[in-house]
């Protein structure tokens, strides 16, 4: 659960969330499109930048290098205490441990042109009961390769295309199905460094319910030191409460994939009817956190809260368990050079 300063990894937290719950399956695939945000304020707009050092929503801070090159490297790990199972097809609860790697580079080429490159790998392990045919883990790689015009010192536009792999229960066997193409257009309104608009469509492979879907989102600091990011698949409201401490009172978090099942898949559980089938698995995260910069380019997060909702469905398999509440708690490290 990734600026401007917002970056290539969290323009989709700004995403509005409402109306989409049931395609945030694959948002946090398309999470890393490299495409341009908030903090891309300064960058549209030099002579507004107030100073030279700068801090993303995320909480690094740090010093654009001379070049214009920049480089974002992030670190996560989470844990979900067990919580029962509904229609699990055994008795028990589900736990989960969760891993997230990312990486991103921006490249700009002239004054108008930038270049956004990114690779993200996402993990979910899960603690389940013994006969259940829920995966064992979902993983997910994503490639993303972008490119942002600036129009005027307001406006920006971005294209991005991000294929990416989702697997169930490891790398044994790929096949096409298995392999998926996002990506995502539109444009970027920066009334001022404090309030940013984004607006576009973006393609969401696997979804039959939403394969396209409208890009809408708010980057606001609306008093000093508030700043509120609302979108998929992160929402958050935070308080810059010291110079390098960052509070994040409220936010809700979305994960999950669309991902495809062998044709020997539920063989081994009695359950044939779940061979070849989609599965679309739904996690909506609530809690709080906080975010420490021990250096200006180098920051430790801390979150924790509820898992609210987690829902496995297997499309057309007559198969859709559904867990309980459980808390969660997660550690993560952000590194920009």
């Amino acid at each position: 659960m990734k600026t401007p300063t917002l970056s290539a990894l969290a323009l989709f937290t700004l995403v509005a969330a409402a109306p989409l719950l049931r395609a945030q399956s694959n948002l946090e695939d398309i999470s890393t499109t490299p495409v341009p945000a908030a903090a891309e304020a300064a960058a549209l707009d030099p002579e507004k930048e107030p100073s030279k050092k700068s801090q993303d929503s995320k909480g690094i801070a740090f010093l654009p290098p001379k070049s214009g090159i920049r480089q974002e490297l992030s670190l996560d790990y989470g844990y979900a205490a067990g919580s029962d199972l509904k229609k699990s097809g055994a008795s028990g609860s589900l736990q989960e441990q969760s891993s997230h790697f990312a990486y991103n580079l921006t490249v700009p080429l002239d004054a108008k042109w930038t270049t956004r490159f990114g690779i993200a790998e996402s993990r979910i392990d899960f603690g389940r009961p013994g006969g259940s045919p829920l995966p064992q883990n979902l993983q997910t790689t994503t490639l993303s390769l972008g490119a942002q015009y600036k129009i005027d010192d307001h406006w920006a536009a971005f294209g991005a295309i991000a294929p990416r792999l989702s697997l169930i229960d490891g790398w044994d066997r790929i096949n096409s199905q298995e392999v998926q193409f996002g990506g995502a257009v539109g444009a970027v309104y920066i009334v001022n460094r404090d309030l940013v608009f984004t607006m576009g469509l973006g393609i969401n492979p696997g979804n039959e319910d939403l394969p396209v879907m409208p890009l809408v989102g708010v980057h606001w600091v609306f008093a000093k030191d508030w700043t509120l990011d609302l979108g998929i698949p992160r929402t958050a409201l935070s308080y810059q409460i010291l110079p390098k401490l960052k509070l994040i009172p409220v936010m809700v978090g979305f994960d999950g994939g669309t991902f495809h099942t062998s044709k020997t898949y539920g063989n081994a559980f009695g359950q044939p009817g779940l061979n070849d089938k989609k599965l679309q698995y739904t996690e909506v995260r609530v809690g709080s956190g906080a975010s420490y910069a021990f250096l200006p380019n180098l920051s430790l997060d801390l979150t924790g809260g509820v898992i609210a909702y987690r829902k496995f469905d297997f499309k057309d398999g007559g198969y859709s368990p559904q867990a309980d509440p459980a808390p969660y708690a997660q550690i993560g490290l952000k590194l920009g050079f």
